[in-house]
């Protein structure tokens, strides 16, 4: 056989060999989606049933903000690195990849620092407050104590994007979406076994800093027994850094960070809306039960689609590569849309009964879980776009994209809430989504790859 027919032969089996290694991953991070939303779903359900509504309502939004907090303390290298680390670590480019990790750790250095510093600056000045009984520890919203955690959570969710970039997806995704749950579960009725009664602001806290810590160490025994190379690539002096390449990865890290920390407060916005304009502050808990139900359709898409986010920068580059990136898209695509399909109906035909688990008073929010869950599942079914304009040299697109939901959500959701409520800030929500989705696929279409599959 010539040697070029040989040569061909090989590539064929290897492309075969990793399509079928993909999908036996994302078979894995499917099923393990669904039992991280089983799990979420309990936490949410033992949290409304064990608290007032609006303490419930309080609890979810400080956790939105602490992830915008951990999100800025990496000014966006979490995102950067699945798009160059991963590029690099596939291409076998040991230099570039080492290069990369120690640039990193030096550029978030100053602002992981400054997060540390007013965590615990703003844990000392609370603890302080109330020891010396000017402000009692129970009288801060919970966002405000919640905060001091924002250091752990960048530690953890940076560690996490390394993973995923040297395809370790399962060993990436268990800690924030399996363990933290399990642990969450087991102490809080530790808790209730313990002391009886409703926990305080500190007793939550307290069990949330245990949780970081014991995720943490999992994940850096793991990356020290299963993944050395990444400890070494840290390890590795490189000389002379290439200052082009310094100034790509900045240049992106930063677009990066601006698009992720508005896409946090995108997400956390409707739930901010709510504590400023609804009269009873008990109605941002029964929102938050409904993003609780509705947070299954994003984590469903979430499973297709992880092992091929670290291979879009590299794929993307070749017309062969962007075919292979295109078939792995359309079956991503055809596993959302039966799962997002019958999802919706489910929801929207046992949404009242869902709700009524969280309790008899969350029933009133089924018009807003019904507008809100055709609005998540429009965003799951177009979500191929905004990740190739992530991860395919379009992050200035994205910002633009990101800033424009943004002012459409908060331009649409204020006057709704204001006149229907959750149903509103909910429709406020569908508008922002259309909206959005429009311009993604088609900025997404200009990179030589159909984000809708046959659009």
């Amino acid at each position: 056989m010539p040697t070029a027919e040989l040569g061909r032969e090989t590539t064929v089996r290897d492309a075969g060999s990793r399509s079928s290694r993909l999908a036996k991953v994302g078979l894995v991070l499917f099923v393990l989606t669904l039992v991280s939303y089983v799990l979420k779903y309990l936490v949410n359900l033992t949290l409304a049933r064990n608290l007032p509504a609006d303490r419930y309502g309080d609890l979810l939004l400080a956790l939105r903000i602490l992830g915008i907090a951990a999100s800025l303390a990496l000014v966006g290298t979490a995102t950067s690195a699945k798009r160059f680390l991963a590029q690099y670590l596939r291409h076998h480019d040991n230099h570039d990849a080492a290069a990369f990790i120690r640039w990193n750790m030096r550029f978030v250095k100053w602002p992981f620092l400054a997060c540390i510093a007013i965590s615990f600056a703003l844990a000392w000045a609370v603890a302080h407050m109330h020891l010396t009984g000017i402000k009692h520890i129970e009288s801060y919203h919970l966002a405000v104590v919640m905060l001091s955690q924002a250091p752990f959570l960048a530690a953890i969710l940076l560690v996490a994007s390394y993973l995923q970039c040297s395809e370790h997806n399962i060993a990436g995704y268990l800690p924030l979406n399996i363990f933290r749950h399990l642990f969450f579960i087991m102490g809080w009725w530790m808790v209730l076994a313990v002391i009886g009664a409703e926990p305080t602001n500190l007793l939550l806290v307290s069990v949330a800093l245990l949780i970081s810590v014991l995720l943490l160490g999992m994940q850096f025994l793991y990356v020290r027994q299963r993944v050395p190379s990444l400890i070494e690539a840290w390890q590795t002096r490189t000389s002379g850094l290439d200052s082009e390449k310094a100034k790509t990865w900045r240049t992106a890290s930063q677009r990066l960070m601006a698009a992720s920390a508005v896409s946090l407060i995108i997400v956390s916005l409707d739930l901010i809306v709510l504590e400023f304009v609804a009269e009873d502050e008990a109605v941002v808990g029964y929102y938050g039960a409904v993003l609780a139900m509705v947070a299954i359709i994003p984590r469903l898409s979430d499973g297709p689609l992880r092992p091929v986010i670290p291979r879009i920068s590299a794929l993307i580059e070749s017309a062969e590569g962007r075919q292979e990136l295109q078939r792995l898209i359309n079956g991503a695509l055809k596993i959302n849309l039966m799962t997002g399909l019958a999802t919706w109906a489910i929801l929207v035909v046992f949404g009242r009964t869902l709700l009524g688990h969280f309790g008899p008073d969350f029933v009133q929010a089924y018009p807003a879980l019904v507008i809100a869950t055709t609005a998540i599942t429009a965003a799951m079914l177009v979500q191929p776009a905004p990740l190739l304009l992530t991860y395919g040299s379009g992050e200035r697109r994205l910002m633009i994209v990101t800033l424009l939901e943004f002012a459409t959500l908060l331009a649409a959701a204020v006057p709704l809430g204001l006149l229907y409520g959750m149903a509103g800030v909910a429709a406020g929500m569908l508008v922002s989504v259309a909206i959005k989705s429009v311009i993604a696929v088609w900025w997404a279409r200009e990179l030589g790859i159909r984000p809708l599959g046959l659009i």
